[in-house]
């Protein structure tokens, strides 16, 4: 399928989503909250998120941010939605909360930055959510023109930064998602796609899971590497022999040593090249106890049938292949 954007094909409201202009009272109030929150409830929300990149004619881009969040994060204010609960669903659209610091050490809103000095705050379409494991899951879009192709030959980096992670060991670390842009060798970048929580089970050994990664235009990755220094943000990462990717191994997948990372949900940024663009996947490795791996569901039956009485054909299924399910 065709992915590519154009903003001419888009109808008034869905073009509307791209963040130029905020609602400026509702995000100030939002704000408000979620700073008085921090002192008074657990401030940690984000779970996951991958920046990528197409470009539109000249140096103007559009930015696509998928993110996954802690849906009852602080009060019914934040991430306020259709739900029963009156909290977001599938087909809201919500402004992304968080807080980020400024270089100047002014305290404000989580924003995509640009890489040139400028700054969108974000609002979200929700594609999916789930009550019972509190999270929703959706995607912004954000169109921006740069003074020239690349940084006067370096890339641009383009960063989701703010406050704070669900997973990590730490009370309120940071995030950062960090691409590369350069126009002047790529149109487009990679999007990510994997899943936002990746499960293994706990065994003796290295295991090893795919990040999946291709351009709208069915463009392939050059190359895999852990993220290090700013673009991990805060949050204690597994450390490099517990996961990692290795030269003798197959292309883009991820080994992970679960005899030495315990059982647990451990962040994990993986920054993925194509030429000279980069897509960041910062993302939630969980590690299942090995008394829970008899429980992974399997089919089974030659032909495949989802009742050995009825003979009823099996479902069709929709989703990611080659991910064990918990």
């Amino acid at each position: 399928m065709d992915e590519s954007i154009s903003l001419h094909q888009l109808p008034s409201q869905r073009r509307n989503q791209f963040s130029r202009r905020g609602q400026h009272t509702r995000r100030i109030l939002v704000f408000a909250s979620l700073l008085a929150s921090l002192s008074s409830c657990r401030a940690s929300h984000f779970r996951f998120a991958t920046l990528s990149y197409q470009q539109l004619g000249g140096n103007t881009v559009v930015f696509r941010v998928e993110s996954r969040w802690r849906r009852s994060f602080s009060s019914k204010s934040v991430f306020a939605g259709s739900g029963a609960d009156g909290r977001a669903i599938t087909g809201d659209v919500v402004d992304v909360p968080g807080v980020q610091v400024s270089d100047q050490g002014i305290a404000g809103p989580v924003v995509l930055r640009s890489g040139d000095g400028a700054e969108y705050p974000l609002t979200m379409t929700v594609t999916a959510h789930s009550v019972a494991e509190d999270y929703i899951f959706g995607f912004s879009l954000v169109e921006h023109t740069y003074p020239s192709p690349n940084n006067g030959g370096n890339d641009w980096i383009a960063s989701l930064k703010g406050c704070c992670r669900e997973y990590g060991g730490l009370q309120e670390a940071g995030f950062e998602a960090q691409a590369r842009v350069n126009l002047a060798f790529d149109s487009e970048s990679l999007r990510a796609r994997a899943l936002p929580l990746l499960s293994l089970h706990e065994a003796t050994g290295v295991q090893q899971l795919l990040i999946a990664a291709s351009s709208p235009s069915g463009g392939l990755a050059s190359g895999w590497r852990i993220g290090e220094g700013t673009e991990v943000g805060g949050g204690v990462m597994p450390a490099a022999s517990q996961v990692f990717f290795d030269p003798a191994g197959p292309p883009g997948y991820l080994s992970v040593d679960t005899d030495a990372l315990p059982p647990g949900i451990h962040p994990v940024v993986v920054q993925i090249a194509f030429f000279r663009s980069v897509t960041p996947f910062d993302f939630a490795l969980q590690v299942v106890p090995a008394a829970l791996a008899a429980l992974v569901p399997f089919f089974d039956g030659n032909p495949l049938k989802t009742s050995n009485v009825t003979g009823e054909p099996p479902p069709v299924l929709t989703g990611y292949v080659g991910y064990e399910i918990f």
